[in-house]
């Protein structure tokens, strides 16, 4: 399934992060292949109030995808803080099961969620590969095909971050896709706005190329969090 042109592979892609309006971090994406594998990478970096204290936070996260569906085939991040404490979740995907493991220098767990038809993983922290992948895969609305209206897309998702409390997959609903024009690295630009709702209480809001598909900006309202592509 060809949902890119070349100049989307080895691209790498810088974000600004930002908490309650303060930059944060830097998010960098970069997409690359490796025969029927496309592999998805993230390395996240940010400072964050903990305890009264700054602490710095490392994310390494990379997603590997079948080429032709876009299915996730696995998924492994590397979360680090400045005292060098690191921990790891994978995410294997084996006969419509998603096998996970986590360890941390305090617990360790290993488990098994089954999985429904077509899903995508989404880690909620500012892993912008894994939307990069989602947002090339809705249907947008046509002028030519439909008049430009809108019809809500549902979708099943499997967040990581979420599995050592409940492991399950969550619904999330496309409630709208709209036009809008945003600037951005001090151009113009003609976007597609995608709002999507995860679970009960979540809210994701994602600008995104109307050509590519690629995406410009992510933000979670309720959380004050912003990624915006520099």
């Amino acid at each position: 399934m060809e949902l890119w042109g070349e100049s989307f592979i080895n691209k790498e892609k810088n974000f600004t992060l930002e908490l309650f309006g303060t930059k944060v971090g830097i998010c960098s994406t970069k997409f690359t292949e490796n025969q029927n594998v496309l592999k998805g990478k993230s390395i996240i970096t940010m400072k964050l109030s903990q305890r009264n204290r700054i602490v710095n936070v490392k994310y390494e996260s990379l997603t590997d995808y079948n080429k032709e569906t876009l299915e996730p085939l696995k998924y492994i991040c590397r979360i680090t803080t400045e005292d060098e404490k690191t921990s790891i979740i994978t995410v294997k995907i084996e006969n419509k099961k998603a096998i996970i493991q986590f360890t941390s220098p305090t617990h360790k767990y290993d488990t098994g969620i089954d999985l429904p038809g077509e899903f995508f993983i989404l880690d909620d922290n500012f892993v912008l590969d894994q939307y990069e992948i989602f947002l090339k895969k809705l249907n947008y609305p046509s002028k030519s095909t439909d008049n430009g209206s809108f019809k809500r897309q549902s979708f099943n998702i499997l967040v990581p971050q979420t599995t050592s409390v409940t492991p399950q997959t969550k619904k999330l609903i496309v409630s709208d896709i709209s036009e809008e024009k945003i600037k951005i690295v001090d151009r113009e630009i003609d976007t597609y706005k995608v709002s999507v709702e995860l679970g009960d209480d979540l809210i994701i809001i994602m600008w995104v190329t109307k050509e590519d598909k690629e995406l410009l900006k992510y933000e979670i309202p309720s959380q004050k969090a912003t990624a915006i592509l520099k």
